[in-house]
């Protein structure tokens, strides 16, 4: 499926509806070049959910949490060297977890099957400069209506 976003504003409502529909469990991996969204994308989710805190990316924390129904915990994996650094960080208690969606971005850092089953959300540049592509491998349902 691909979605076309023409503004942070639309790719954050994207997000959204991702947020509102995603069960406990889901694992969404948000990958694409710097600049392209990914945080942005991750706040909408995070506002689908609920979530009102301020969302940034945890490039420097790595994993930042947000208490909720099911809560968010939103991963950046860009500083990880080796995959083996996600059992180090306590990563892998949340897989699977029904309390939790995962949130990941950069998650090609990291084999894909190292979350299990994931939605694949990868943001490309569009045609004009503030355009975004929106790869999303499987299908969201809530999605549907804007495929591009």
């Amino acid at each position: 499926m691909q979605i076309i976003t023409d503004s942070f504003a639309t790719t954050e409502e994207i997000g959204r509806r991702i947020g509102s529909w995603a069960p406990g469990g889901t694992v969404l991996r948000l990958t694409g070049g710097l600049g392209m969204g990914k945080t942005v994308l991750a706040r909408g989710i995070a506002r689908g959910m609920g979530i009102q805190e301020p969302i940034t990316s945890p490039t420097y924390t790595l994993i930042q949490e947000y208490p909720g129904t099911p809560a968010l915990v939103h991963m950046d994996l860009y500083r990880i060297q080796d995959p083996d650094e996600l059992e180090e960080l306590g990563v892998l208690e949340f897989i699977g977890n029904p309390g939790i969606i995962l949130c990941i971005e950069w998650a090609d850092r990291v084999p894909a099957d190292s979350f299990g089953p994931a939605y694949e959300l990868q943001l490309l540049p569009g045609a004009q400069p503030e355009q975004r592509s929106i790869q999303v491998t499987p299908e969201i349902p809530v999605l549907k209506e804007h495929r591009g």
